[in-house]
Parts: structure tokens; C-alpha cells; sequence
């Protein structure tokens, strides 16, 4: 039996229980509480837990997907084949025993059960309405569920494909450069090729949907920065300024990365003599904001366009703070400026730990 099941027939005891108790607390009032009406409130609690038992198989089988006006008119009908079966049971209980349960015959016993056909007929009336409320807002909940879970299944496929834009040539450039370290330093060259394996592992292996902490996205950032110092030597170099309580904060996977990949890109790399990236990260009203300064200069408004790079940060931080994303007290945000002849580029989110948000 399922629980859905189980529960049903729990409410049901429940609930025709405590209707037969007020109705022999009433009608005992009257007679003093003779064992008669002990007997009649007990068959009308197994009448009425057998008939509604069976309208609900009647619901499941005549009003799933039907049009408003076929299911009120099957509402009416089952209901009016309930109560009429309800009747019929406590008749069949009632009648034929008289004696033994009254202690003697009652001629208008037969046309006040006939009588009592209205008032069952809208009690159950009553609990059929009470019963499809339930199972329409289980059906409710149930959709919303499962929508839930698609547009998760969705997001995270969304992020998997912004994540596998990842610009490749920086692989091939390392793969190289390692190459051609291997007959000048065979020990740095292992090295290279293990921080760059790491960097793979962290790529391929994490969950692209999760929010990691800065921390974690700090030190793949050191070892992609190694990595590329191997082929801009001298021409590249980086100093970071991080505060120690933005390092346990949730942070998008490879965001800064990519922030840091396009300053070497459109900075360090069309620049002769390279540069400086310099990487901040402090926390501030209910923030973790971000920023990787680079040299270099930016295009006029009228002509800028947005990479690969900026286009896929802001894509995942909609899919991460996005709709319904009020509940933070930061609005997550990305934007690129010059500063003198320096480019800026800045990052602000909420700041969120694990299973907590700071407000």
C-alpha cells in the first residue's frame, strides 16, 4: 500500500470517526444514550468509510483530465450513488434487527432512513468537495516539483555548455610550452604538467552547477596564472589582495577564471612589454565584490563588443542569481570600465556560505 494510500484511509478513520462520535453524542442526547444509537453511528461510520472509499476509485476513474461541466455532473452523480449505498448499508444493518438493537420494532424506521437520504447526500457532497480540493492542490504541488526539476536539469545543462566554452587554445599553448621546457628544466616541466592537470580535473570533474568557495577558485587561478607565466615570462606577473573572510564565501566555478583569462588576453597579451593583473577580493554590505585589473584600454561605447568571456559570465550569473534570487541582499552584477590606462573589471555577489546567507 503506498502512502498516499495510507494516509487516505488514516484521514478517512479519522475523520468519519469523529463524525460518528458527534452524531452519537447528539442523537444519544436525545434517547439517552441507548445502545441503539451506538449501533446506528457504528454502521453509519462503516457506511460511509466504504461508500466514499469507493467514490474516490469512482473520482479516479471519471473525472481525471475531464471538462468542468462533465466532472460536476459526476461529482453529483457519485455523490448520489454514495449516499444511496450509504443508506442502503445501515438499512441492511438496521432493519432486519430491530428488535435486537432497539429492543423493539419501529414501523417509520424504513421512511427515516428515506428521509435521511438529503442530509447523507450533502455531507458526502461536502467531503467530495473537501477530497478533489486536496487532490487537486497535490496535483498542484506535484507539477511544480517536477517543473522544478526540469528547469534544474535545464540550468545545469546551460551551465555545462558555458563552462565547455573555456577558451581551448590555452590548453594547446601549454601543452606546448611544456614540450619545450622538458629539454631545458625537466622539473619544472613536471610541475607545469601537474598544475595543469589539476586545472583539467577542476574543469572536467566538479559540479558545474554548484557554488564552490573562493578559496577553492583562488588556487586554480594561482596554478592557470603558473601556467601561463611559462609562456609570457617576464612579460606577466600578478599580485593578489584578498580578505581573509571573503575565502569560505560561495563562488560561481570559473568565474575568475575568466575574468582573469580575458585580461591576459585583451591585457597582458597585445601589450609588448605585458603587465601587472592584480586580483581583489574584499567583502562589503552584504557583498563579495571582486575586481582583476589589468593595463590596457577599452574600445569606445559605440564600438565595444563582449567576448565569449563576458558574455558567458553574465549568462551564468543569471542562471546562478537569477529569477527567483530577491531573497539575497546583493544583486549580483558584472561590469567592465577603464581607470587611467588600466581596464577594471568587477564582480559583485551575494554574499553566501555553505547553507547560509550573510545578509
Amino acid at each position: 500500500m503506498s502512502s498516499n494510500l495510507k494516509r487516505f484511509w488514516l484521514y478517512q478513520t479519522l475523520g468519519w470517526g469523529s463524525f460518528a462520535l458527534l452524531n452519537l453524542s447528539v442523537r444519544g442526547y436525545f434517547s439517552h444514550y441507548a445502545v441503539g444509537e451506538l449501533v446506528n453511528s457504528m454502521s453509519l461510520f462503516a457506511a460511509l468509510m466504504v461508500s466514499t472509499g469507493l467514490l474516490r476509485l469512482y473520482f479516479h476513474r471519471f473525472i481525471e483530465d475531464k471538462s468542468l461541466g462533465r466532472a460536476v455532473a459526476h461529482v453529483l452523480l457519485g455523490a448520489l450513488l454514495a449516499a444511496l449505498l450509504t443508506t442502503a448499508l445501515v438499512a441492511l444493518v438496521l432493519l432486519p434487527n430491530q428488535e435486537l438493537v432497539f429492543g423493539k420494532v419501529i414501523p417509520e424506521a424504513p421512511s427515516q432512513l428515506l428521509i435521511s437520504i438529503p442530509n447523507t447526500l450533502f455531507i458526502i457532497l461536502l467531503w467530495s468537495l473537501f477530497y478533489l480540493v486536496i487532490k487537486r492542490q497535490r496535483l498542484l504541488s506535484q507539477r511544480e516539483k517536477a517543473q522544478e526539476a526540469l528547469q534544474q536539469s535545464l540550468q545545469a545543462a546551460q551551465l555545462d555548455l558555458l563552462l565547455s566554452q573555456i577558451n581551448p587554445h590555452f590548453i594547446f599553448n601549454a601543452i606546448n610550452n611544456i614540450r619545450a621546457l622538458i629539454l631545458e628544466d625537466k622539473d619544472k616541466a613536471r610541475q607545469m604538467l601537474t598544475e595543469l592537470s589539476d586545472v583539467m580535473r577542476y574543469v572536467m570533474y566538479a559540479d558545474s552547477g554548484a557554488l564552490i568557495p573562493f578559496q577553492q577558485e583562488l588556487g586554480t587561478v594561482k596554478q592557470y596564472l603558473s601556467i601561463n607565466e611559462l609562456q609570457f615570462e617576464s612579460r606577466l606577473s600578478y599580485q593578489l589582495d584578498i580578505a581573509p573572510d571573503c575565502l569560505d564565501v560561495l563562488f560561481p566555478k570559473m568565474m575568475l577564471q575568466l575574468m582573469v583569462e580575458n585580461a591576459i588576453k585583451h591585457g597582458i597579451g597585445k601589450r609588448v612589454q605585458g603587465g601587472r593583473i592584480d586580483i581583489s577580493a574584499r567583502c562589503e554590505t552584504g557583498c563579495l565584490v571582486v575586481e582583476v585589473v589589468n593595463p590596457g584600454s577599452l574600445a569606445p561605447e559605440g564600438a565595444r563588443g563582449e567576448g565569449i568571456g563576458i558574455q558567458n559570465i553574465r549568462q551564468r550569473l543569471q542562471l546562478h542569481y537569477g529569477e527567483p534570487a530577491h531573497r539575497f541582499a546583493c544583486k549580483a552584477a558584472f561590469d567592465i570600465r577603464a581607470d587611467g590606462e588600466n581596464v577594471v573589471a568587477c564582480l559583485r555577489l551575494p554574499l553566501e556560505k555553505k547553507d547560509k546567507e550573510i545578509a
